[in-house]
């Protein structure tokens, strides 16, 4: 018979082997009761009691051994010979939580109020039955409708679902099927995000963001000398060279009672959208003799291609209205309306443009000649390339 508090530091060293000896003696009989007890037991000892067949559990506190059937609710005295449908069976465990319905024995959705340290609880149920429930960390369930294992964490109502095989092969066989990240050889037609306008980063630029950066609206400069007076009340060619830097002007004055013109004409690219017309500026100064109010530029236009007649009429005046600012300042006016050439305009289509100064125009206040520097002729493509 033991005494685990034995042996102290005042036993005999002599008697030291014997008092571990009778400690190793009584554990390997597993202190069956049908022989001395050891005294001073530590607490959650486990003996086998062999007049009531069961393990029991010594609880230091209350100096009492406790049934462990009574402990964690199987009876010991029912496993002998059974096989696995016996552990399975609810109604062979004792001590059931109270309130648990008959129903619940089949194992359907139903677990105990709490568990064990270190109990793992299994149960089953459906998809809407196992969404409602959080359970404990490390629970596991059956969802018995899409027939998948779902984990617990004690905190999110529904757990997380494992993948199934099927699941897990059908994703297999996506990923093999995307492109590697590294240098990616893509077929078919990927699309990508379209970057904003005048973005220069790393981004991948689409043919959207391309045509945008590359297409739109474009500008021709007219000098007044790529413009030609008419020979019928054509306007006035001049230069001036100015007093200080000696910066010489060459110009084209219009009369402020008498409705001048000029002329140029251009070969319109393959790559021209025609649908978007013609937008002009005019870019001018004041003659020597300034003056003050607002002038009244007139642009119109007219298309020619193969075999058509170039002598007919002009497209509808666009006009529009510049305030005189300061004298020996340069004045851009304001972009135009559309500007639509007569005949039917196509690509590659040779396009003549008429500017003039609508000095009958009511609007037309500045008392003095308008000297025109150049016009800015803008026109939207489709492509840049003319292919």
């Amino acid at each position: 018979m033991a005494n685990f508090n034995l042996p102290t530091i005042a036993s005999l060293f002599a008697d030291v082997i014997t008092l571990f000896k009778d400690r190793i003696d009584d554990v390997a009989r597993q202190m069956r009761t049908d022989v001395a007890a050891p005294t001073n037991m530590p607490d959650k000892s486990i003996r086998w009691n062999v007049t009531n067949s069961n393990w029991e559990q010594f609880d230091l506190g209350m100096l009492q051994w406790d049934p462990l059937a009574a402990l964690y609710g199987i009876d010991v005295n029912l496993l002998s010979g059974q096989s696995g449908p016996f552990y399975l069976d609810w109604d062979n465990f004792v001590n059931v939580p109270v309130g648990l319905p008959p129903a619940v024995h089949s194992h359907d959705f139903g677990f105990l109020p709490s568990s064990p340290e270190g109990v793992l609880q299994i149960f089953r149920g459906t998809t809407a039955e196992i969404g409602a429930f959080t359970g404990l960390i490390g629970e596991i369930s059956v969802d018995k409708t899409k027939q998948t294992v779902v984990v617990h964490d004690g905190a999110t109502a529904g757990g997380f679902p494992l993948a199934t095989e099927a699941v897990v092969s059908a994703n297999t066989a996506s990923i093999a099927l995307k492109a590697p990240i590294a240098s990616p050889d893509l077929t078919g037609t990927p699309t990508t995000p379209t970057a904003a306008a005048g973005n220069k980063s790393s981004q991948i630029a689409n043919t959207t963001f391309v045509d945008g950066e590359i297409n739109g609206q474009q500008t021709i400069w007219a000098g007044s000398g790529a413009l030609t007076p008419t020979e019928t009340n054509g306007a006035a060619p001049v230069t001036q060279e100015l007093s200080i830097q000696k910066i010489l002007i060459a110009g084209l004055d219009f009369d402020a009672s008498t409705q001048q013109h000029a002329q140029i004409y251009w070969q319109s690219p393959k790559g021209v959208d025609v649908s978007a017309g013609l937008i002009c500026q005019a870019i001018w100064t004041n003659a020597p003799v300034a003056s003050s109010g607002d002038v009244v530029w007139a642009f119109k236009a007219r298309a020619v291609t193969n075999n058509d007649g170039i002598d007919a009429s002009f497209g509808t005046n666009v006009t529009l209205v510049d305030s005189f600012i300061v004298a020996g300042d340069l004045h851009a006016s304001e972009e135009s309306g559309v500007v639509t050439p007569s005949n039917t305009w196509t690509p590659e289509d040779l396009i003549f443009i008429d500017v003039f100064r609508d000095a009958a125009n009511a609007s037309d206040t500045y008392a003095e000649d308008a000297r025109l520097i150049g016009i800015r002729i803008h026109y939207t493509t489709l492509k840049i390339i003319d292919s």
